[in-house]
């Protein structure tokens, strides 16, 4: 392959990476290639992206992007995940992907100028979704509300239930 072609390939992976805030790492080698579609029609599905890359070309292509430090992730066939709604997803994609297809090896991730080990990617996707955290997030932030509001009702249902009793009462006596 000639230099411009090179230069070209790490161009257009450059394009492809730039503005992803984090990315998987993982080694599809072993796959059958009924396998490694099945794999990626998965993650597709989830709108994560998957690319499998020429080490060379992507470490020219991490130096432009600022992820050098991701380089040592780059060993034998690789392929990056990314996309989704963000790292954790992609994680739990992943690691669901690691049940089905037994020759799948995860290697590790980079995000927010961090590397993350395989046991990193494990743990990163055992997190609650960003959903899950709003939803307990607006729970905890309601809880104090419905208390406060459950207070200042509870004496007007009790004047409220006083004045039935009374005018029950004043029925009864009047029949």
């Amino acid at each position: 392959m000639s230099k411009a072609v090179k230069q070209l390939m790490v161009e257009d992976l450059t394009k492809r990476l730039k503005g992803v805030s984090g990315l998987l790492v993982c080694s599809t080698k072993g796959m059958t290639a009924t396998e490694s579609v099945r794999f990626r029609s998965a993650l597709r599905q989830k709108n994560v992206r998957t690319l499998t890359v020429k080490n060379a070309m992507c470490s020219r292509a991490f130096d432009v992007l600022g992820l050098d430090y991701a380089k040592s992730l780059l060993d034998g066939p690789t392929t990056l995940i990314f996309g989704g709604d963000g790292l954790p997803e992609a994680a739990k994609l992943l690691v669901a992907q690691l049940k089905t297809f037994k020759t799948l090896e995860v290697r590790g991730g980079a995000g927010d100028g961090r590397l993350l080990s395989s046991k990193d990617v494990q743990s990163l996707s055992k997190l609650p979704s960003r959903e899950e955290l709003l939803g307990t997030i607006v729970g905890g932030l309601l809880s104090p509300i419905q208390g406060v509001i459950g207070a200042v009702v509870a004496p007007a249902r009790q004047v409220a239930s006083q004045i039935e009793k009374l005018s029950e009462r004043s029925e009864a006596k009047a029949a």
